[in-house]
């Protein structure tokens, strides 16, 4: 396997990781590993942008957007198709925020 180092990392960076990895139960290293995973699933800047631009023009108005989102049953906001898990979590919402919640979503 390969290595990587990260030098003139200043203090603040390396406790703010050090934390970060600690609330997640891992280490810097395995954190610092899953961020680049996790970077490395996304597209390039370039590769967006290239998607983007070969995207089909449309000729539809944010006004349209608006009207048939009102206009629609399906409830518009993500968070409402989350499973309600009230007597399973308990405390502070914040301690969450960096927890996988994918398999949460419903649809």
């Amino acid at each position: 396997m390969s290595n990587v180092q990260v030098k003139n990392l200043d203090s603040e960076v390396h406790d703010l990781l050090r934390e970060r990895a600690v609330a997640t139960g891992l280490t810097i290293s395995d954190y610092v590993l899953e961020l680049i995973r996790r970077d490395l699933r996304l597209p390039s800047r370039r590769q967006w942008l290239r998607a983007i631009g070969s995207l089909p023009d449309d000729d539809v108005s944010r006004a349209d957007l608006t009207d048939a989102s009102l206009d629609s049953d399906e409830p518009t906001n993500r968070l409402s198709r989350l499973v309600n898990r009230s007597a399973v979590v308990v405390g502070d919402s914040a301690d969450f925020i960096h927890l996988d919640w994918s398999s949460e979503w419903r649809g």
